[in-house]
């Protein structure tokens, strides 16, 4: 679903979608969106993250540690021709399909938490591809069938870096 937004905690579109029984909230597995901002010290993403995982916790049976496990990926700067919105990606089960035409298989997950001193090294490389392969067996696909992938990182602080040379790494 693409739900534009009026502002960045705005769930009025979700509220609409789940109203018609459109939208289930324990069906979605990600989000990605684009919202207003641009200078330095804005929150816009933050604010429809912590919105949209309200929504769910509200709208759903998932708990609060079950949500916030879902990835949510928003950029800012959706001023001018870029509208603000969010995508929301759903899954629901229905039965195998085999005739083999092409279809869309969906399938979420989280590498480790990245560690500084692994930008350096090809573990950085290692567990990316780890998420991916357990992104693949969750979509119920072979890792060879992966076509796209969307990714989303923490970049480790210069106090994380001082942090990880002070403990003896590269």
């Amino acid at each position: 679903f693409r739900v534009p937004l009026d502002h960045t905690k705005d769930v009025a579109g979700l509220e609409r979608l789940a109203a018609a029984g459109r939208l289930r909230a324990d069906e979605v597995i990600a989000v990605t969106g684009k919202t207003e901002g641009w200078p330095p010290g804005e929150t816009s993403r933050v604010d429809a993250d912590q919105a949209i995982r309200r929504f769910l916790l509200d709208h759903g049976s998932r708990s609060a540690e079950q949500i916030d496990q879902i990835p949510m990926v928003f950029t800012t700067g959706g001023i001018g021709i870029l509208t603000p919105h969010v995508v929301v990606y759903t899954r629901s089960y229905t039965e195998l399909v085999t005739h083999g035409a092409p279809r869309l298989a969906m399938g979420v997950a989280r590498s480790a938490l990245i560690r500084p001193e692994w930008m350096t090294s090809t573990r950085f490389s290692e567990v990316n591809a780890d998420a991916v392969r357990a992104a693949a067996v969750d979509a119920g696909i072979e890792p060879s069938a992966i076509e796209y992938v969307v990714g989303k990182a923490y970049y480790p602080t210069r106090e994380d870096f001082a942090n990880a040379r002070a403990a003896g790494h590269a």
